[in-house]
């Protein structure tokens, strides 16, 4: 597998299944370097609640993001196998449980 985030030009950042930074969704036990994992659980919150809605909005988010670093003249994924492997089975209303 290449671990290299999807072409905008190819493959409409508008479009498709939304992973971070539009990269490969991957098993855990696939080889990469680096995996995003998500826990969208907010049971330890007493006011405010949401965040477990954040996992799927950083990706919603990034996925129009680029791994470019106009500075530093870097892309992350040249020097990193990055994968997206989803999110974190939670009990939504047990802390320890999801821990």
């Amino acid at each position: 597998m290449e671990f290299k985030p999807l072409d905008g030009r190819v493959f409409p950042r508008f479009s498709g299944l939304k992973t971070f930074f539009r990269l490969p969704v991957a098993e855990i036990s696939d080889d990469f370097d680096v995996a995003i994992f998500g826990v969208p659980f907010d049971g330890g919150a007493s006011y405010r609640v949401g965040q477990r809605f954040s996992p799927s909005k950083i990706r919603e988010v990034s996925s129009l993001g680029r791994g470019y670093h106009w500075s530093r003249d870097a892309h992350f994924s040249k020097s990193l196998k990055v994968a997206d492997v989803g999110d974190s089975p939670t009990v939504p209303i047990d802390i320890q449980q999801t821990y």
